[in-house]
């Protein structure tokens, strides 16, 4: 079933393909991974007890037997971000401790209601898979009534970077458009001019011409031609990457390194925070019963 849903990079290629893009979730993403989670028990008092059970060892150690803790995470929360909604399945052994917990393949998802009234959720894949809801960790973000929002609010901003950084390409892949013109004083044929300017080429453009300097006789005049066609409009580019960074979490300035105490500190409470409590709430509910 692993292999049976559809990449979320698949279904979102265009936002996760944006280095700017990635930066910014991967950013996230490794941070909240980062953050360790941990099977307790408190009383009626208030004293908490860190349990050493397999769901402690689930949460610390080994997820699952192809990731720990800090790539199960990483995996999850890059879901969230480019697709607005994550899904594990726990597993659990057949005396009823939890096993491990995997990420799944889906972006497509509905919900339905058994005869009991119980909610099922629906992954469309390769093929249709139903689970009880509550057996499923579901991370969202833009929370509708159906889960996380089905679409991101970037389409301009992506289609606007793609669009640029794509003609920096192409421009830089012309770079070579003339420089200068090398005007002949004495009346030449085309086929002479030709045979000049490839003379001139082989004199200059050479691997041994390493200083960049040149010498031409009285008979060339070398005139600049100074053609400029730079369609990448730096401030522009910079203005959308700090927008794109802000929907994803973290500012241009926390990215680059350059933001102060304040900015550190409401970055935590206001974009990882709420992550984690929601990681903490779906955690408590989906993997303990209500007497646990």
């Amino acid at each position: 079933m692993l292999n049976q849903g559809y990449s979320v990079l698949q279904i979102n290629r265009q936002i996760y393909d944006i280095p700017e893009i990635r930066t910014a979730i991967n950013f996230v993403a490794e941070k909240i991974a980062s953050v360790p989670f941990y099977h307790i028990r408190s009383d009626t008092l208030g004293n908490m007890t860190i349990v050493n059970d397999a769901v402690q060892n689930v949460l610390t150690i080994r997820t699952n037997k192809y990731q720990g803790p800090q790539v199960f995470w990483t995996q999850m929360i890059t879901n969230y971000l480019v697709a607005n909604n994550a899904f594990g399945m726990p597993e659990w052994n057949n005396n009823g401790t939890l096993d491990s917990i995997y990420v799944l393949p889906f972006t497509m998802f509905e919900f339905f209601q058994d005869d009991n009234g119980k909610l099922i959720i629906t992954f469309n894949g390769n093929s249709a898979y139903s689970f009880y809801y509550d057996d499923i960790i579901h991370l969202q973000r833009f929370p509708t009534n159906k889960g996380g929002a089905s679409k991101q609010a970037t389409k301009n901003y992506t289609t606007m970077v793609g669009t640029m950084q794509n003609q920096a390409v192409k421009d830089s892949e012309t770079s070579n458009r003339i420089a200068a013109l090398l005007q002949v004083k004495s009346q030449l044929k085309s086929s002479d001019m030709k045979k000049k300017l490839d003379e001139f080429k082989d004199t200059f453009q050479t691997s041994e011409n390493t200083t960049g300097l040149g010498m031409i006789g009285a008979e060339y005049e070398l005139l600049p031609f100074n053609f400029k066609n730079n369609p990448l409009n730096v401030q522009l580019l910079t203005d959308i990457t700090k927008q794109l960074y802000n929907y994803f979490g973290p500012s241009y300035e926390i990215i680059n390194g350059t933001a102060d105490e304040l900015q550190y500190e409401q970055f935590v409470d206001n974009k990882l925070k709420p992550i984690i409590y929601q990681i903490q709430e779906e955690l408590t509910y989906k993997l303990f019963s209500n007497k646990k």
